[in-house]
């Protein structure tokens, strides 16, 4: 009796031990998946919402443009400097410095001066930290167009400055500079004041 009941209960004792190592297995699975990464598959050509990527698109493309163009709007001065000029009628053996400023940006703005900046030595500390040895502004360069003048788009401001010996002294030594400075930066348009050497008289024959 004793062994029936043994061997009765047998498979009955494996049966639950196989459900169990089953559940088991099952929950080792369902951990795996969920701690797994899970990639999503790429979408087909013909289920890309293609409208709503162009005007994605466009929309990136306008904001870039707009970006570029604010940055580069506001006034753009070019200023040039030309040394040993005269004038015609002759003006005597006087010669001057010629001071050209175009705007070519597509908004006006207004020179205030122009300040001269001497430098003793031309590769120096007070150089880089822009202590200049002496600084002055120019006086009325342009009694015609005095200063402050207010430059439009495409606009064009010039004046004669004497070219005095002390001026060509200081180009000559060292280094010297017209500052421009206008209303719309700080930081003026800087050039480089650089003197011809004079030309020697032909000979006659």
């Amino acid at each position: 009796m004793v062994q029936q009941l043994g061997t009765a209960a047998g498979p009955g004792v494996d049966c639950c031990n196989a459900t169990a190592a089953s559940e088991n297995r099952q929950r080792a699975k369902i951990g795996r998946t969920r701690g797994a990464k899970v990639f999503p598959s790429m979408p087909k050509w013909s289920e890309v919402p293609w409208g709503t990527v162009i005007t994605g698109l466009v929309a990136v493309y306008g904001a870039v443009l707009g970006t570029l163009n604010f940055r580069r709007a506001g006034p753009k001065l070019r200023c040039e400097i030309r040394t040993g000029m005269t004038l015609i009628p002759a003006d005597g053996d006087r010669t001057y410095i010629q001071t050209e400023v175009i705007n070519y940006g597509d908004r006006l703005t207004t020179l205030t001066n122009i300040v001269v900046c001497y430098f003793e030595k031309r590769c120096s500390w007070a150089r880089l930290l822009n202590r200049a040895t002496i600084a002055a502004v120019l006086n009325n360069p342009n009694p015609e167009k005095p200063l402050p003048y207010e430059l439009k788009p495409g606009g064009a401001w010039s004046a004669l400055t004497e070219q005095e010996p002390e001026l060509q002294d200081w180009g000559t030594r060292g280094a010297l500079y017209f500052d421009l400075y206008h209303s719309h930066h700080k930081s003026p348009v800087r050039k480089r004041v650089r003197f011809r050497p004079p030309r020697k008289a032909k000979s006659g024959a």
